[in-house]
């Protein structure tokens, strides 16, 4: 496992994972989107120069949001999601960050467990903020000072 910073040629595949492997998908214009910008961070996680995940986060200096990790369904389980999150928490402090925020599906196990055993406390709730399936999201965070 190779967990580096995402490049351009990256977005195609990522995408098509995304497409495949998460249940709110961001689209390659998505992905262009937040690579362009000076205030993200995003990260691949690579399987036999594949990618088997994607993490982004979003710098709000002196704090910052995770917006979104998935992990191919092949590889979940396998640590390819606490290796990108600690990734990005890692280059979060580097920059200067002292907390980080994220919202997870409340009926969501397995990423609630991943946040908690890193740390990230429940905050917080946004009824109804998820759809397909509607559910309400469990706000998270986590300082990193």
């Amino acid at each position: 496992m190779i967990i580096r910073e995402m490049t351009i040629d990256d977005i195609p595949r990522v995408a098509a994972m995304e497409e495949t492997d998460s249940q709110t998908p961001w689209s390659e214009t998505a992905l262009l989107t937040y690579f362009m910008r000076d205030d993200t961070i995003l990260m691949v996680a690579e399987d036999r120069g594949v990618p088997a995940g994607f993490a982004g986060l979003l710098l709000l200096t002196p704090e910052s949001e995770v917006l979104d990790i998935t992990v191919s369904h092949e590889n979940r389980r396998c640590g390819y999601g606490t290796a990108l999150l600690r990734s990005l928490l890692d280059e979060a402090r580097r920059r200067g960050i002292t907390i980080t925020y994220l919202e997870v599906r409340d009926g969501n196990l397995p990423a609630k467990g991943l946040y908690e055993k890193l740390g990230f406390e429940p905050y917080g709730r946004r009824a109804n903020y998820y759809t397909g399936p509607c559910e309400d999201a469990i706000v998270m965070r986590l300082s990193l000072c």
